[in-house]
């Protein structure tokens, strides 16, 4: 097994509540899904929409992690 020490950068979309208006873009906001990672790990928002007939908002993330692990990002803020 080849240990790769590089980063992976990785697209998220993701539809969440309300009180993610306050966010703009290039925030750095804290993504929690374990298909990224078993750690919550930081993100940048690149694009956020607010959908009216939903009453939701659409975030676009760019997520850095380490590249081949699921285990990645930090338990600490």
């Amino acid at each position: 097994m080849c240990n790769r020490l590089t980063n992976s950068w990785r697209l998220a979309t993701c539809s969440v509540t309300l009180p993610a208006l306050k966010y703009e873009n290039f925030d750095c906001v804290t993504f929690d899904h374990p298909i990224f990672s078993s750690n919550p790990i930081r993100s940048d928002v690149t694009n956020l929409t607010f959908n009216l007939t939903q009453w939701s908002v659409n975030l676009n993330l760019i997520i850095a992690s380490e590249a081949g692990r699921n285990t990645g990002g930090s338990s600490r803020q």
